[in-house]
């Protein structure tokens, strides 16, 4: 595995904000037995491990381990500099641009490991809030909902999908329905279904957008996305965000009973 070197001239440009986050190594390293844990690589190779102390709902510290380039390394320093002392509420909704933002501007061919950094810290709330971690129930607050044996299908062209939906109903799960990306977050959060399939037509954001949320909301959720991109340039925007399905503009049945087996596959039923 290789990662990107900066020459000289490179990082004589890097905005100053983003030198300081590399210099001071903060929250580089690893945590005696964390309340919550998980490890991510995103498609350019980098990976990052995210380890938590929790203070009841509060994350109290944060460390990292990264394998990767300094940008994705600069991102973690400033998001343990952003999430200690907050509320895994706040946290689980930063930006990636807030991220961007505190580094005084990653290039635009590493805005990726903005997103890197905070879907791994999203997976290590979500160990924390389900207890994969041994131990983590001292000091945790309310346990992760169960998923529910049920698929929600968010999108603004119920009608459209009629072909789909019925490849879907093969899988004999309850279908669900949302409208927008909200709503299907506030499901998420509230009775989680196993898999949510997010339409291109969400009138409030893109699918991926949405993905990279409920990552950060239940990890153990299952996503699939209606996309228009070909498989390459899907696979580049999609990274680390564990996207179960990509699917075409117009799904018809036997996407939806493919899905459906896919979905099958991963839970061992």
């Amino acid at each position: 595995m290789s990662h990107h070197v900066p020459d000289e001239e490179e990082l004589a440009s890097l905005p100053s904000q983003l030198l300081e986050k590399l210099a001071s190594r903060r929250h580089l390293g690893m945590l005696p037995e964390p309340d919550g844990i998980a490890e991510m690589t995103g498609s350019c190779g980098d990976s990052m491990l995210v380890q938590l102390r929790m203070d009841g709902n509060v994350i109290r510290e944060m460390y990292a381990l990264v394998r990767g380039c300094l940008y994705t390394t600069a991102c973690a320093t400033a998001l343990g500099d952003m999430v200690e002392g907050m509320p895994v509420e706040e946290a689980l909704w930063i930006e990636p641009e807030q991220l961007d933002e505190s580094l005084g501007g990653l290039p635009n061919d590493h805005l990726h490991c903005a997103r890197l950094a905070l879907n791994t810290l999203g997976e290590a709330i979500s160990s924390w809030q389900g207890g994969a971690m041994q131990g983590a129930a001292s000091g945790r607050s309310s346990p992760m909902p169960q998923c529910t044996h049920s698929i929600l299908v968010a999108t603004s062209r119920l009608p459209d999908l009629a072909g789909f939906l019925q490849g879907l109903g093969s899988s004999g799960k309850t279908l669900r329905h949302a409208d927008s990306g909200a709503a299907a977050l506030a499901v998420a959060a509230d009775t989680p279904p196993q898999l949510i399939v997010l339409d291109n037509s969400l009138p409030d954001g893109t699918p991926l957008e949405f993905a990279g949320k409920l990552l950060r909301i239940n990890a153990l959720i299952n996503v699939a996305v209606v996309d228009p991109r070909d498989e390459a340039a899907f696979h580049e925007a999609s990274e680390g965000l564990g996207i179960l399905g990509h699917l075409p503009l117009q799904p018809d049945e036997a996407d939806g009973r493919s899905l459906v087996r896919r979905l099958a596959q991963v839970l061992g039923e």
